[in-house]
């Protein structure tokens, strides 16, 4: 796969999409991102909500299901030290180092990465690659929410498309 550099720290980390805001910017943005589940609707009117945010905190496997479906990254499980898992996301290799893709964007700053989740996933999280992607199938059912992960990576195209 040839990357094409977007966006570089003077760390010599890379990283696009979301994560070029600044983190303190990320959740404010993806919340700002929605989706209306016309087919659940409370007796009281109110229609369910999708937000960005819940591929960050909630539904990131449907996210990173996406992901590897549509530009065949591999899947990877973080868990806590104790054994928590604690968020899915996608892996990729650029210039020799690990690029982790969420629905934040795409970083090799693996600090950068963990920063959302810190103090839930402490500093040493194991990390799993999901390669029987069948057992999870059940979790993927769920048509709106692929529907709207699907949406946003077509319209932040960039920001997760690593060539």
């Amino acid at each position: 796969m040839i990357f094409k550099m977007t966006s570089q720290t003077n760390n010599n980390y890379f990283h696009k999409g979301f994560y070029e805001n600044g983190k303190d910017n990320i959740r404010t943005q993806l919340e700002k991102i929605r989706s209306i589940n016309p087919a659940k609707v409370f007796k009281n009117g109110d229609c369910i909500y999708y937000e960005a945010n819940n591929f960050l905190h909630g539904i990131c496997h449907i996210f990173a299901y996406v992901l590897h479906q549509k530009f065949g990254y591999d899947i990877l499980e973080l868990r806590s030290q104790s054994g928590t898992m604690v968020h899915w996301c996608c892996i990729s290799e650029y210039s020799g180092k690990e690029i982790y893709i969420d629905v934040r964007g795409a970083t090799t700053d693996y600090d950068e990465f963990l920063w959302e989740f810190q103090p839930d996933i402490g500093k040493a999280p194991s990390k799993t690659k999901i390669t029987d992607l069948a057992d999870y199938w059940e979790e993927w059912k769920e048509e709106e929410q692929l529907k709207f992960a699907d949406e946003i990576i077509t319209k932040y195209y960039n920001y997760y498309s690593l060539d």
